[in-house]
């Protein structure tokens, strides 16, 4: 099979490079990125204050286009040694490469199901997209694994990549779009019990688009047939969101805004999945966002606030418990980084933080309806405001810098504090030459009590990040 896989991924590039002899067009996009990372204090542990690191990593993406006709093509998004650190051994000898050191195509060591992640540890080639889009004279058909996640503004969005079925009608301004998104197939995890308990999402949509606006609302409905927590049982649910949206710009003035709201019900069935008695779970979930900018060239100004609503019981029983309120449920937004630490998915911290990550830590998902051993900072939810402030003093080059201020939305009872501390981030971003870019992020926050978790008398340290990425987009 790997020797099936790794002929045919061969295949599909010689016919990529050989297509002006069959009538195919191709175009190719992508990038090659290195990035280098130097932290200090970090995890915020009170017993290991002196964590400190620096190292190196690399990718090259590749997003192949083959245009059949005019109103038919296929895209594919192919990454090699995709997160492959500088010095890894395991590219060189062992379980990062193949036996005759080209290409190894083996399973991801870890996948989850539910967002689509997968360990980089055991693989230097992977196929992430593959879909066809038809522009019919009655709308346009989208088939295939592809990006999902965004929605309106960059709240709470994400590039996970999705198996999906969108029907979009344009009309005039106007954008309607129904999407089936498969997020889990129960023959594949429960073959021989439970084959029927997939989950399942369905979407309908509509936006307006004119020169100085846009807006749009979605409709969400998700149906649930596994709903695992991490105390080892399953549940089904049902939950039904609206999420609208509107950006606008008006001269120098800029503003934009975004709300989401999901409403629902888990339910544990114990005849059906064995797994005891548990009470069944209303979800109520929020999200708010809203950033105003002003463009006085060569400053730009842009102020945000958003939220998310927390839930630190996410035990079973008792207490607010009973009600599912924590919004990371939805997803956490891996693009949504208005503070390199404490939102950024960028580097390798957000599953660190004292051991709780921070608020984009994708791990939250799977909390669900866990116990509260397995809360992390994104379960908490956050209160967030920033001031960003770039200058662009050359046409090439923009310097930033971001001051936000964070707090948990809810905490346990016996928690030191909500604040997650004030963070400062100094942004560069440099145009070498035509398609090179280079990025240098320093961060620091000075931590809230909130990372001091149930011990007042905890000394945390203050942690630091040093960034740097060049990139080569084609």
């Amino acid at each position: 099979m790997k020797k099936f896989l790794a002929i045919s991924i061969v295949f599909l590039l010689a016919i990529m490079f050989t297509v002006p002899a069959m009538a195919v067009e191709a175009d190719f996009k992508g990038a090659y990125r290195v990035r280098g990372w130097s932290f200090k204090y970090n995890p915020m542990d009170p017993n290991n204050n002196t964590s400190t690191n620096s190292y190196m990593r690399m990718r090259l993406r590749l997003d192949p286009t083959l245009k059949v006709t005019d109103d038919l093509s296929v895209t594919a998004r192919i990454d090699m040694l995709d997160g492959v650190m500088y010095g890894d051994p395991s590219y060189s000898t062992g379980a990062g490469k193949a036996t005759d050191g080209r290409i190894n195509t083996s399973a991801p060591s870890s996948t989850n199901a539910s967002t689509h992640t997968h360990s980089v540890t055991t693989n230097n080639l992977r196929v992430h997209r593959a879909y066809l889009t038809y522009k019919s004279p009655i709308g346009g058909i989208v088939a295939g694994r592809m990006k999902g996640g965004t929605w309106g503004t960059w709240f709470a969005d994400g590039e996970d990549d999705y198996d999906r079925l969108i029907y979009v009608v344009p009309v005039d301004q106007f954008t309607f779009a129904a999407t089936y998104e498969k997020v889990g197939e129960g023959a594949m995890t429960y073959p021989n019990t439970k084959s029927n308990k997939d989950n399942d999402k369905y979407y309908l949509s509509g936006t307006y688009k004119a020169d100085n606006i846009e807006a749009g609302a979605l409709l969400a409905f998700y149906n649930y047939g596994m709903l695992p927590d991490l105390a080892g049982y399953l549940a089904s649910g049902k939950a039904y969101g609206l999420t609208p949206y509107a950006i606008a710009k008006f001269g120098i003035f800029s503003v934009e805004s975004e709300i989401s709201y999901y409403t629902g019900k888990a339910t544990f069935n114990p005849t059906d999945l064995g797994q005891g008695t548990r009470k069944d779970k209303d979800i109520e979930v929020w999200g708010a966002y809203l950033q105003a900018g002003v463009d006085l060239s060569p400053v730009e100004i842009k102020a945000g606030y958003a939220y998310a609503s927390g839930d630190a019981n996410t035990g079973a029983n008792g207490g607010d418990g009973e009600k599912f309120k924590s919004y990371c449920y939805l997803g956490t937004g891996q693009t949504f980084q208005p503070l390199f630490i404490l939102t950024g998915q960028d580097y390798d911290l957000y599953g660190s933080l004292g051991g709780l990550g921070n608020l984009a830590n994708p791990s939250a998902q799977n909390v669900t309806l866990g116990t509260s051993s397995n809360r992390t900072t994104s379960t908490d939810g956050y209160s967030l405001g920033y001031l960003n402030v770039n200058v662009k003093p050359i046409d090439n080059l923009t310097v930033g810098l971001v001051v936000g201020l964070s707090q948990a939305d809810d905490v346990p009872k016996n928690w030191v504090s909500k604040s997650h501390g004030t963070e400062y981030d100094f942004v560069t971003n440099w145009k070498i030459v035509e398609n090179l870019n280079y990025q240098f992020i320093g961060a620091y926050l000075q931590s809230g009590d909130y990372f001091k978790q149930t011990n007042n008398k905890a000394e945390i340290k203050n942690p630091y990040v040093f960034y740097n990425e060049l990139k080569l987009s084609f």
